[in-house]
């Protein structure tokens, strides 16, 4: 009966199945393996962007992110977030100086969030760290959709807690040893630790960090996103406050805040244009120009050898081994007294060099200067120097030399994008914990030294051991207590628990008797 039961309902199925009305638009596997390739090589070559290219060659969206690998290239780096909000601009009467808007507080609390996309525009949910000890209820209120939350005691990221993002995004991004993903971040020395080399090792993600001191320019989240989430996020914190009746954000806020923000800018636009404008993908050698590679002290050391302004150049006069100034074309007034009641130009270069030199009096100079002023003259501009002992093809450089730049010699080792996740790093992070155990910094229990006021002798052996507890509170008490001991019996009590008032007189009630 059961067989014959199950024969009718599949020809129940078969003879009343429900027509197909869906028209396909396009028709099933149309476009070839070369389209798809002239597709590919158009967004290599920076030509067309992926939705165009798709569009142009005719091949699924979806099928050319896959080609490219597009969704498994990865970029996550952190940022603070206070209490204590940017307001925006304000309307205010014409002519007022002072202008002023509330904000939460003068000292806000501190909150990091850890945002990562992908280069094909796919966010992943982003992991809150509140500064507490433990978590509370009310942190997690209305947040963002797949949000985790956790507390550090600096409200900062750790190694810990870097490992258990890790473990969130190889969930929502599905990294596994067969698809791998590449993950870009900064030098941080929480993103490094033997915990997440592991775990990366086993889930096929690739960690790759970026250059020191160059996140500004290589990072895409810095690039093209933070600014405007914390944007949003003051905007935001004006709406609360003014619907609120000015009412202070507490931590509990932060959560629904953060959420309505970054719901707004997470759009695939800003995760497109910042891989595209830091050059990652798609790949481009010449995002960066050779004047952004220009260290700083040769910018500084040229900006130093121009004229500042205000200083008049000099011309050398080799008949009379004479530095005078040119007069300008124009003369210009002199200045009115300012509140102080002085008048007159600031110094020029001028004036500094006749301080300089006048003011070394070593004897081994080769030649020094003497200051020619006549009385009628004022302006430090007129003021002449004549050079003495000095042959006549005299410099400006000679009298002022320009300053040498002295690199700064650090103690701290020089860091470099790398692979945190090769091999030869595994080697150096196990050394970094055999480094710490040998301090005994997590094996050793440490000991709590107390106070002890007055100049008391302890007899041998007679050591206040840490879990002794007091003779008459019976008490442990607190780390900073002060403790007495009974010069009879060698009992120890805290001092505000005994009657005696110094630690050489305290005897304890037993032997008092």
């Amino acid at each position: 009966m059961i067989k014959i039961g199950l024969r009718v309902q599949e020809k129940i199925k078969v003879k009343f199945r429900m027509p197909r009305l869906y028209v396909r638009k396009t028709g099933r596997s149309s476009w070839t393996e070369d389209s798809m390739k002239r597709a590919i090589k158009a967004v290599e070559e920076r030509t067309l962007s992926i939705r165009r290219a798709a569009q142009m060659f005719d091949v699924p969206y979806g099928t050319l992110q896959d080609r490219l690998k597009v969704h498994r290239i990865c970029n996550v780096d952190e940022t603070g977030i206070s209490t204590v909000h940017n307001p925006g601009r304000i309307l205010a009467r014409k002519g007022e100086k002072q202008v002023g808007a509330i904000t939460s507080g003068e000292r806000g609390q501190n909150t990091t969030i850890v945002c990562c996309f992908s280069a094909s525009g796919q966010y992943i949910p982003p992991m809150f760290i509140f500064k507490r000890m433990r978590m509370k209820d009310g942190l997690e209120k209305n947040g963002p959709a797949g949000a985790i939350y956790k507390c550090s005691k600096s409200g900062w990221i750790t190694e810990e807690l870097f490992t258990e993002w890790l473990q969130h995004f190889a969930k929502y991004a599905n990294a596994t040893p067969e698809q791998p993903i590449l993950l870009i971040l900064d030098n941080h020395s929480t993103h490094s630790s033997l915990a997440s080399y592991t775990f990366c090792r086993n889930s096929g993600i690739h960690l790759l960090s970026l250059p020191p001191h160059t996140s500004h320019r290589t990072q895409p989240l810095d690039v093209t996103f933070f600014k405007s989430l914390k944007t949003a996020y003051h905007q935001e914190c004006d709406k609360y406050m003014k619907s609120r009746n000015y009412e202070k954000i507490k931590d509990t806020d932060i959560a629904e805040l953060i959420g309505n923000a970054y719901n707004r800018v997470t759009t695939i636009e800003k995760a497109l244009n910042g891989f595209k404008t830091t050059g990652i993908f798609p790949i481009n050698r010449d995002a960066f120009c050779e004047e952004d590679f220009v260290p700083l002290h040769e910018d500084n050391n040229d900006a130093q050898n121009t004229t500042a302004p205000g200083d008049l150049p000099l011309q050398e006069n080799t008949s009379q081994n004479i530095l005078e100034p040119v007069e300008p074309t124009q003369k210009t007034p002199s200045p009115e007294p300012g509140p102080s009641g002085l008048s007159g130009t600031v110094p020029g270069r001028l004036n500094r060099l006749r301080n300089n030199r006048l003011s070394s009096n070593s004897s081994d100079s080769e030649f020094s200067l003497e200051e020619v002023v006549e009385d009628s003259l004022s302006d430090d501009g007129d003021k002449t120097l004549k050079i003495k002992g000095k042959p006549e093809n005299t410099s400006f450089q000679d009298l002022c030399p320009p300053p040498v730049f002295q690199p700064r010699i650090s103690q701290r080792k020089r860091q470099h994008s790398q692979i945190l996740t090769s091999t030869p790093l595994k080697e150096q992070l196990e050394n970094k914990i055999l480094k710490k155990q040998k301090k005994g910094g997590n094996d050793k229990i440490k000991k709590i030294t107390r106070k002890i006021t007055g100049k008391v002798e302890t007899p041998v052996g007679h050591e206040r051991e840490i879990d002794e507890i007091c003779a008459i509170c019976q008490q442990f008490g607190y780390n900073n207590e002060v403790w007495w001991l009974c010069r009879s019996c060698a009992t120890w009590a805290h001092a505000e628990c005994t009657s005696a008032e110094k630690a050489s007189e305290y005897i304890c009630d037993l032997c008092s008797v």
